[in-house]
């Protein structure tokens, strides 16, 4: 079965930082703590894009009313608080060994353009939960959808949201061996962001019409890519 991937567009600007920034550890062996702080908000740079892609992007698909708009913006400014508060906690009490372990880790999400495609931060998705997504974007599509169709698809996205937070937080948490203070203060964060996700998602695909799920489904597969292996290009 070809490998699908999850993951959000990335600009130019910030691939060629990240790439310059990624490069520049690996030559220092991570001993170098103002690469600490560069590559930390260049993370917090790939959050916001990424807060593009999973939040801004399908909103302004979408018909909102002053009230709504302003309930999805308040939850977007806890989620970007709880993700600033992680970073700053994470990138804190890294020595050079972790700091270069989580460049390695940055570097392997990063895929970079390829012809008219721009880089990417993706990872793959295993079978059953592409299945499950594709399937349930396909569904909504249809003429006849349902209310479960719906369900369904609100079902698939809050996996999504699970097996990001894995790939995002969780293995590169693990991989830093973060202080047991810490990294309550970073889960109950992270816990917070997925709450807001999800409820996000509810509240957003439950009362859409058939003429507006299909622009949300189609909009939502874009962030689905096949991909033999990962294709790095390197520039200067």
């Amino acid at each position: 079965m070809q490998t699908v991937y999850w993951g959000f567009p990335v600009t130019q600007e910030l691939y060629t930082r990240l790439d310059s920034i990624i490069a520049q550890t690996r030559a220092a062996q991570g001993a170098d703590k103002q690469l600490n702080k560069a590559l930390s908000e260049a993370v917090y740079e790939l959050v916001k894009e990424g807060l593009q892609a999973y939040y801004h992007g399908p909103t302004q698909l979408l018909p909102m009313n002053p009230s709504k708009q302003k309930a999805f913006d308040s939850g977007v400014k806890v989620i970007t608080t709880a993700i600033k508060l992680v970073i700053n906690k994470f990138f804190g009490s890294l020595d050079p060994q972790r700091l270069l372990a989580v460049a390695n880790y940055v570097d392997d999400l990063l895929h970079g353009p390829e012809g008219a495609e721009p880089a990417r931060l993706i990872f793959a998705l295993d079978g059953t939960l592409q299945q499950q997504v594709s399937f349930s974007l396909q569904q909504v599509r249809d003429s006849d959808v349902t209310e479960q169709d719906v369900q369904d698809l609100i079902k698939a996205m809050q996996q999504i949201v699970q097996v990001s937070i894995r790939h995002y937080y969780e293995l590169p948490a693990d991989l830093v061996s973060l202080g047991r203070i810490t990294r309550s203060v970073t889960d109950l964060a992270i816990r917070n962001v997925q709450k807001a996700f999800d409820s996000f998602l509810e509240k957003m695909l439950s009362k859409l019409d058939s003429d507006n799920l299909v622009k949300l489904s189609e909009y939502l597969e874009s962030l689905l890519h096949e991909a033999e292996e990962k294709q790095r290009t390197a520039v200067g």
